[in-house]
C-alpha cells in the first residue's frame, strides 16, 4: 500500500511554501465602538504536532480520499513530494502566515502550527490580520503571539463573520438587523447596511471599500467613520487587498463598463484605473460571504492570473493585454506566489493534470498525475 502511495504521489509530482515557521433591508447609522475583548485571554488547548508536517513544503494540496488515508500532499523545497499528514483524512483547510487551519472528517478543527496543533473549535477561519491574529466567524480571535483566544467585545447577541479583507471584517446580525464593519487592529467599528452581503475590500490600513448599496459612499475611513465616492459601484465577482496600494477587482463596474467582466485598480481614494480593456469570462467565483478564498482572481502586486472558462488569462500589471495560458483545460484549481502559478486540471477526456506555470515567461510545466487536485494553496 505504501509502495502505491509512493508511485501516486510520484507521478502527481506537484502539490504545490510553505514553512511552517512558515435579502435586503438597511440600517446605516453611525456607531462606533473601540474595542477589544470581553474576557481575559484563555490559554489555547495545545498538543504535540499530532499527524501533520508541513515543514518545508512549497505548497499543499487535497484530493478526495476513498480509502481513509492521508490526502494532503506537499512539494518541498528540496522538489520531492511527500505526504503531509498520517491516518488523518481532511474535508477542509487554509494555510496562513505560520501554519494551517485544518477541518478533519472526524469533527475537529485544528490549528497546525510549527510543532504543535491547537484544537480550534467549531467555528471557520475568517482570515489573519497584519498582525498574524487569527479571526473566525464566531468572533473568536486567536492570537499568535500568546496562543491564547479571546472574543471581540460586542453588544450585539449573534453576530456571524461574513466576510475578511486585509485588516477588516464585515459581520452581520440578522436578529437585530445590524451589519457592522471591523477594524481588527484599532477595534472600532461602524454600521452599514445590510445588503449585497455586505462585502467589503481593504484599500489601505484604513480605508475599506463597502458593497452595500449605498450609492455615492463605496468608501469608508476606518479612523471615524466618514464615507466618499469611487467609480467602483459595486463589487460582483473577487477582488484582491494589495494594502499599502489599493485593490484589484474583477467586476462588471470596472471601466469600460459595458456589461462584460473586466480588470481594474482601486487605490485608497477610490480612483479607479482599468488594469484590462478586454473582457474576460471568468468561472463561478467564491461565495463571497461564506468565508471562502479566492477560487478564479489570484496574482501579487506584480502579475494577475484569471481563472476563465477553459483557459487561464495572466496579466502583467502595467500591461493591457491578456496572455493565454492552459488554454483548453478544465482548471479545477489554482493558486499564484510571486511568479508562479500552480494549478489543478483536467483535459478534454477527463484525465487529471497538476502543474506549475511561470508567469513571467509563460513557461507551462505539466506533469502526469493519477489524482486529481481538487484543492492547491502556495504558502502566504
Amino acid at each position: 500500500m505504501f509502495q502505491k502511495w509512493i508511485r501516486v504521489l510520484i507521478y502527481s509530482y506537484i502539490v504545490v511554501n510553505l514553512t511552517t515557521g512558515c435579502s435586503s433591508s438597511s440600517d446605516s447609522n453611525s456607531d462606533t465602538e473601540q474595542d477589544s475583548t470581553d474576557q481575559d485571554d484563555d490559554p489555547a488547548d495545545v498538543s504535540p504536532a499530532e499527524s501533520f508536517d508541513f515543514s518545508g513544503a512549497k505548497a499543499v494540496g487535497r484530493f478526495e480520499s476513498a480509502t481513509g488515508e492521508c490526502n494532503l500532499v506537499k512539494l518541498q523545497l528540496d522538489g520531492l513530494v511527500v505526504q503531509a499528514c498520517m491516518g488523518t483524512v481532511v474535508t477542509g483547510f487554509r494555510l496562513f502566515r505560520g501554519g494551517a487551519w485544518v477541518q478533519t472528517s472526524d469533527g475537529r478543527n485544528l490549528l497546525v502550527l510549527e510543532g504543535q496543533t491547537v484544537t480550534a473549535g467549531g467555528g471557520m477561519l475568517a482570515g489573519q490580520n497584519s498582525m498574524d491574529d487569527l479571526f473566525f466567524d464566531d468572533l473568536r480571535v486567536f492570537r499568535m503571539g500568546s496562543l491564547t483566544f479571546d472574543r471581540i467585545n460586542t453588544t450585539l447577541a449573534n453576530p456571524g463573520v461574513i466576510h475578511m479583507s486585509g485588516d477588516f471584517l464585515a459581520w452581520d446580525d440578522a436578529e437585530a438587523g445590524i451589519a457592522q464593519v471591523y477594524d481588527t487592529i484599532t477595534g472600532l467599528r461602524y454600521n452599514i447596511n445590510r445588503c449585497n452581503g455586505p462585502a467589503i475590500a481593504a484599500l489601505s490600513s484604513t480605508v475599506v471599500a463597502i458593497n452595500d448599496c449605498s450609492a455615492g459612499q463605496e468608501i469608508m475611513n476606518m479612523t471615524d467613520g466618514t464615507r466618499g465616492a469611487s467609480a467602483i459601484s459595486y463589487f460582483n465577482h473577487e477582488h484582491l487587498p494589495l494594502i499599502s496600494s489599493g485593490a484589484v477587482f474583477l467586476s462588471q463596474s470596472c471601466p469600460p463598463a459595458s456589461g462584460g467582466y473586466y480588470l481594474c485598480h482601486v487605490n485608497a481614494s477610490g480612483a479607479v484605473t482599468s488594469l484590462l480593456t478586454a473582457a474576460v469570462s471568468p468561472g463561478s467565483g467564491d461565495c463571497m460571504n461564506c468565508l471562502d478564498g479566492n477560487t478564479v482572481l489570484f496574482g501579487t502586486s506584480g502579475f494577475f492570473a484569471i481563472r476563465e472558462l477553459s483557459q487561464i488569462s495572466v496579466i502583467v500589471n502595467g500591461i493591457d493585454a491578456k496572455n493565454v495560458v492552459l488554454s483548453g483545460l478544465n482548471v479545477i484549481a489554482m493558486d499564484v506566489l510571486g511568479s508562479t502559478l500552480y494549478y489543478s486540471a483536467e483535459d478534454s477526456l477527463g484525465a487529471p493534470i497538476v502543474g506549475t506555470v511561470d508567469l513571467s515567461g509563460l513557461l507551462d510545466t505539466p506533469i502526469p498525475s493519477e489524482v486529481l487536485l481538487t484543492s492547491i494553496q502556495a504558502v502566504p
